[in-house]
């Protein structure tokens, strides 16, 4: 990795604040690596769809009781024989 732009310690803040914006509008974050997201870019229409999108894949970890229970069945890790895994200890460590 190249470090040779990286900010040093004597920097002043400023600067490195400058620095950060200059980065930050050179790449753009599109949220679309893929150009998949119909529409025009950077178009209403365009950042709903990105919305939407990260919505439906959040979903995945959202929990109730303990993370990712929605999506993994700890209840029956716990009775299973192995009952020292870490998907167990998660279980009854909440």
């Amino acid at each position: 990795m190249d470090t040779s732009g990286k900010r040093t310690e004597w920097q002043a803040l400023d600067a490195v604040a400058a620095g950060n914006r200059r980065w930050w509008n050179g790449h753009t974050m599109s949220y679309d690596w893929n150009d998949t997201v119909p529409g025009e870019k950077f178009s209403p229409g365009w950042y709903d769809e990105i919305d939407r999108r990260f919505i439906e894949a959040a979903g995945l970890f959202a929990h109730d009781r303990v993370p990712f229970d929605r999506i993994i069945p700890f209840e029956t890790l716990r009775t299973a024989p192995s009952s020292r895994s870490a998907a167990a200890w998660v279980c009854t460590a909440n």
